[in-house]
């Protein structure tokens, strides 16, 4: 029975190796286009990898967005780069980002907004990837 073993965790790893999910990683989920009235601007309360802070965004142009997260402990600050695009079927609900932390750490992430404009959720990853860092969770201060 153990020489079984690892001929099915080779064979596991070939599967996990050749799994789309590793080539999705790389880009943000397809989004929905809701009514033009998204606004992912404002102050948003939550936690970035179970750090929980602030999030501030603000309008920079036309298609882009500031973001800055500090968290509650100022041990993780975030600058993001967000990138958003209305089109001719609306305005979409995922924005990708690129951030970095001001330590030499970069990379990119996908934000996603609700439909009643009062959550976000997301993720992020190191390089190309936008997964993998960690999750996002926010709710719009009032």
């Amino acid at each position: 029975m153990s020489r079984g073993l690892p001929a099915i965790a080779a064979l596991a790893l070939l599967l996990v190796a050749g799994c789309p999910a590793e080539r999705a990683a790389s880009r943000p989920p397809e989004p929905a286009f809701f009514a033009p009235d998204l606004r992912f601007e404002g102050a948003w309360f939550g936690e970035v990898d179970g750090h929980a802070g602030r999030l501030v965004i603000e309008r920079l142009g036309a298609e882009r967005l500031r973001g800055l997260f500090e968290s509650d402990d100022r041990t993780v600050l975030l600058v993001l780069l967000i990138e958003i695009a209305d089109t001719p079927d609306g305005a979409p609900n995922v924005a990708p980002f690129s951030w970095q932390d001001g330590r030499g750490g970069r990379g990119r992430g996908w934000l996603r907004i609700n439909r009643d404009n009062d959550a976000l959720d997301g993720a992020y990853g190191y390089g190309e990837r936008v997964e993998g860092a960690g999750p996002w969770l926010f709710v719009r201060a009032r």
